[in-house]
């Protein structure tokens, strides 16, 4: 959706697709929209899905891939695709790197950049061996996100918080086949994590900089962004660059860290190598990533901002009040009141879904909501 919105509001005419519907951003008044392959799955159809809709336009399209299945699949099929296309990712062997979180902390280690107490188990004999070493709560997630996925997996990770539970979990993971890391849980509340958002150009420098702070996520352990405020921090901004030159990096990325209050040191928590959920937030406080991306592929003249708006925030309704609810039986409950969460989604500066110059998108979710009540209802009854 913010990708969509960003370029759409600009008169620059944009085409989603993507395998699953149907997705709030199939209804953006700003797209025509169309159901595609499956990446992972169909690649050479999906090429010819490609090529099919670019033979209705005589310039190279801008593609901007939302998800580790499309950047993967991109790189892959990068030499077919750039007759057609414009792109901006790394060079092949780094994208798949980049797509495995042990090799992002391999490369933390090169350009200096810290991060968790981490282990890499491939069996239960490994998961004896660390099983005393590392030190709990750890979480247990997948090397690579699209395979954990393809695997039902329907959470981002799992929480030990003994060597007990850390055999149960590898137990139903080690069957899967699923390569997984091991890595020591970071203290603190969920404000001690920050993101930061990059364009890195051909030459590896930084064309616009962006960080947002977590103020909820749903699941509350380890969950997705649904509360974000922008912030600036010096610090960050320095490690998030030092390591994305320091790889080489082309393209949108962003990198988690998360404040350690022990020693008040920055840890890395992975890197996202594409656009990711809340850009809407960015492009409310003027650094559009999707259009200094389109500008700098397409050879248009495009002067990056250097500042933007700092303390607005952006949220995810729908996830938002799960966070809530999850906060409010949670002994967290007297720091977030049900009045006080429903003014923070009322006053927020940027959806992920809602906006008044694009209402079918949300009306689309409602209509959706309705529909799987009522199916609900009448399974109920029968």
């Amino acid at each position: 959706m913010g990708v969509i919105r960003s370029l759409g509001r600009k008169g620059i005419p944009v085409v989603g697709i993507d395998y699953r519907y149907p997705l709030p951003g199939f209804f953006s008044r700003y797209t025509k929209s169309y159901v595609c392959p499956n990446p992972y799955r169909s690649p050479g159809l999906l090429i010819d899905f490609l090529f099919d809709l670019a033979r209705k336009d005589t310039q190279k399209g801008v593609l901007f891939p939302t998800s580790d299945e499309f950047v993967l699949f991109i790189s892959r099929h990068r030499k077919t695709l750039s007759e057609q296309f414009l792109f901006a990712l790394p060079e092949e062997d780094i994208v798949e790197s980049l797509l495995n979180k042990r090799w992002q902390y391999t490369k933390a280690e090169e350009t200096s950049t810290p991060y968790p107490q981490t282990y890499y188990p491939a069996n239960m004999k490994d998961v004896d061996e660390i099983k005393y070493l590392i030190e709990y709560p750890v979480i247990i997630k997948p090397c690579y996100t699209y395979l954990w996925k393809d695997k039902s997996f329907k959470v981002k990770g799992y929480l030990a918080h003994n060597p007990n539970d850390l055999v149960q979990v590898f137990e139903r993971i080690i069957p899967t086949g699923v390569d997984v890391i091991v890595q020591a849980v970071i203290p603190g509340e969920v404000t001690e994590l920050y993101e930061v958002c990059c364009y890195m150009n051909f030459h590896h420098e930084p064309m616009g900089l962006f960080i947002k702070q977590k103020i909820r996520q749903y699941p509350l352990d380890m969950g997705l962004g649904s509360f974000m405020k922008s912030v600036w921090n010096d610090q960050l901004a320095k490690s998030a660059i030092r390591m994305l030159s320091g790889i080489g990096y082309r393209g949108i990325g962003e990198i988690e860290f998360k404040r350690d209050p022990r020693d008040g040191i920055f840890k890395l928590i992975e890197i996202n190598s594409r656009i990711t959920l809340q850009n809407s937030l960015a492009d409310h406080c003027g650094i559009s990533f999707p259009l200094i991306q389109y500008k700098d592929l397409t050879g248009d003249n495009f002067d990056v901002p250097s500042d933007y708006k700092k303390n607005a925030s952006w949220v995810w309704a729908e996830i938002d009040y799960e966070s809530y609810k999850e906060l409010r039986r949670s002994k967290n409950t007297v720091h977030l009141s049900t009045l006080k969460w429903f003014y923070s989604v009322l006053t927020s500066d940027s959806h992920a879904v809602f906006a008044w110059d694009d209402i079918r998108p949300v009306l689309s979710f409602f209509k959706g909501l309705v529909s799987r009540r009522l199916s609900c209802i009448i399974r109920n009854s029968d």
